[in-house]
């Protein structure tokens, strides 16, 4: 092996310290050797501390102004409605309006009154030259059940006795032997054993009959016979109608405003009068404007009246219009109503009508405004007439028919 001045040919061991020969070694600067390839990309280390904040730097100059942006919308959404503001003070009432012309009269005539077989109850009525000619038909009832037999009633007295017929012919009696001459009386013999009965004589001839002897007691009654069948239906007796007629009137205007008579929701027709009342029907209350019944039963009413309502602004038919009704009072049982339109606030004949029934004759009747809004009755002014007779200025007009006896 090749010896050098500052190295042994052997481990350190021989030579130098094993402290000096390291450091000696680490000394030793060799060539830079060829540049070897890229390691790996080490991990991303941890982010560092947020650094002091820099002073705020001069301000730049002002830039170009921007375009116009879209114009947005006119007004924001609209906000919510404010509370109403108190009534204005009324105005003055204007002036009256022109007299309307004076209605035509109209009249009721019943025609007839009919009981029918199978069939409602139900009312033609027919105008003619402003007359209403009614025919009422009324349902007739079904046949009742047979009722219990009645007691059979007493005897009725023995009738005469009929006339004695004609005697039968007589029979030719046979030939009769000559009777002897009368012997004397011989005397008693001594009576003999009853000898056989002889053969039957012919009769004799037939004696004029005996007087009628005494009536004899009445015997038992006999037992009920059967009951024989029903026999056909008798012709249908008359009936009397019985009607009755309420009337309420204009008079100079008496309780009239300057737009008619007033009815506001639920208030009363007046009931001036009972003009004519045939069988005792009713009974009126014109203070509290009521009718009530005097006797039970079936009834047609027929009501007219002259109503509009004042719409002030733009007319609607919806709610612009009058509902007269008659019922039972603190009741809705309406039994008869009329409805009408003005779309000229004038006033308009209206009428109503309907069959009912009255069960109890405490129950009180009314005729009423059922609309939602104030109506108006109208009538002429009798001082505007030439007659001195209401009937020319009707407001109001109620017949009343009973249809049952």
């Amino acid at each position: 092996m090749r010896k050098n001045k500052n190295f042994c040919a052997v481990p350190p061991q021989c030579c130098l310290p094993n402290t000096q020969y390291i450091d000696r070694i680490n000394n030793i600067q060799g060539p830079t050797g060829a540049t070897g390839p890229t390691g790996a990309t080490g991990a991303t280390g941890a982010t560092g501390m947020q650094g002091v904040q820099g002073p705020i730097g001069p301000r730049g100059e002002t830039g170009a102004t921007g375009p116009m942006g879209p114009t947005g919308p006119s007004y924001g959404p609209t906000g919510p409605t404010g509370a109403t503001g108190p009534t204005g003070a009324t105005g003055p009432t204007g002036a009256a309006g022109p007299q309307g012309q004076v209605g035509q009269s109209e009249r009721i005539v019943i025609n007839k009154v009919e009981m029918v077989n199978g069939e409602p109850a139900h009312i033609n009525d027919t105008l003619s030259n402003n007359v209403h000619y009614l025919d009422v038909f009324i349902p007739m009832g079904p046949t009742g059940p047979q009722g219990e037999m009645g007691a059979t009633g007493e005897q009725g007295p023995q009738g005469d006795r009929g006339p004695q017929g004609e005697p039968g012919i007589q029979g030719v009696p046979g030939e009769m032997g000559p009777v002897g001459p009368q012997g004397p009386q011989g005397l008693q013999g001594v009576r003999g054993e009853r000898g056989p009965a002889g053969p039957q004589g012919l009769p004799g001839i037939q004696g004029t009959p005996g007087q009628q002897g005494e009536q004899g007691e009445r015997g038992p009654q006999g037992p009920q016979g059967a009951q024989g069948p029903r026999g056909p239906q008798g012709a249908t007796g008359p009936y009397q109608i019985k009607a009755a007629y309420v009337t309420s009137w204009n008079e100079n205007y008496s309780g009239f405003g300057p737009m008619g008579y007033e009815l506001q929701p639920n208030g009363r027709v007046p009931l001036m009068r009972k003009e004519t009342d045939y069988g005792d029907l009713i009974e009126i209350d014109t203070t509290n404007n009521i009718i009530t019944f005097n006797t039970t039963g079936a009834y047609l009413i027929i009501f007219t009246a002259n109503p509009y309502v004042d719409w002030q602004q733009n007319f609607a038919y919806y709610k612009d219009f009058s509902a007269l009704a008659f019922r039972e009072v603190g009741t809705d049982n309406i039994l008869a109503a009329s409805n009408s339109w003005s779309t000229d606030q004038r006033a308009t004949t209206t009428t109503g009508q309907g069959v009912f029934v009255v069960s109890d004759t405490n129950a009180q009747y009314e005729l009423v405004n059922m609309s939602k809004k104030t109506v108006y009755l109208f009538a002429a002014d009798l001082a505007q007439t030439i007659s001195q007779s209401y009937f020319t200025s009707v407001l109001t007009s109620i017949v009343i028919i009973k249809l049952s006896p």
